[in-house]
């Protein structure tokens, strides 16, 4: 049998990564208690399968994920001063995502926000004659 490693902390590459690493080395610097905190990765979505398995991703790459079953809720949670992200589905049922984002986007410009939502498919595409995607 194969021997398991532990998952590797991400080393913060790419967009959210750098900015992600530069607020975590601003804070490294200043000492404060922020210097030790694991991004957290927020998902919005009100379908609970979706979000216990973006929960389980996320940490399993090594950050810290909060799930939130509507827009209300996680505009009832208390910002955060540690980098973080936003996932986002963008049907929500009380308020969708882009609507979420308006309301966020003046306060949060710091958090990268990553958008998602079902396919849409069309029955008169060329080759979509029985309707499927």
């Amino acid at each position: 049998m194969p021997h398991l490693r532990e998952p590797k902390r991400p080393t913060h590459s790419g967009t959210m990564g750098s900015d992600m690493k530069s607020a975590g080395a601003q804070s490294l610097e200043s000492g404060s208690p922020q210097s030790q905190a694991i991004p957290i990765v927020f998902v919005v979505d009100d379908d609970i399968s979706i979000r216990e398995s973006l929960e389980t991703l996320i940490r399993f790459v090594g950050w810290q994920p909060e799930t939130f079953a509507s827009a209300a809720d996680f505009l009832a949670r208390p910002r955060t001063t540690i980098p973080s992200c936003l996932v986002l589905d963008v049907s929500l049922p009380d308020l969708n995502g882009l609507e979420l984002q308006k309301l966020i986007g003046a306060e949060r410009v710091d958090m990268p926000i990553i958008y998602y939502g079902p396919r849409r498919c069309s029955d008169d595409r060329p080759g979509n004659e029985g309707g499927s995607c």
